[in-house]
């Protein structure tokens, strides 16, 4: 998935008031946002590690996925 698809998402998901919306890619990572403290989670599922980003880092929130996502693409190729 490129950069600018994942920035994408990120910005749809800020969007939504009132809720807090996990994606998860199976056996890889959930990447969750919760509109009330504006926070963003990414959870890798193979070790259970958790970063948050604060106050719409979707710029650091993109290039981690990005970094998780083609890590786990480049394995499977």
């Amino acid at each position: 998935m490129d950069i600018l698809k994942i920035k994408n998402v990120l910005y749809i998901l800020i969007q939504y008031e009132d809720s807090s919306i996990v994606h998860t890619v199976p056996e890889v990572i959930e990447l969750s946002y919760c509109n009330s403290s504006k926070t963003f989670q990414v959870t890798t599922l193979v070790d259970q590690r958790t970063l948050s980003y604060g106050d719409y880092d979707i710029e650091k929130v993109a290039q981690a996925l990005y970094k998780i996502l083609n890590s786990i693409e480049q394995k499977t190729t």
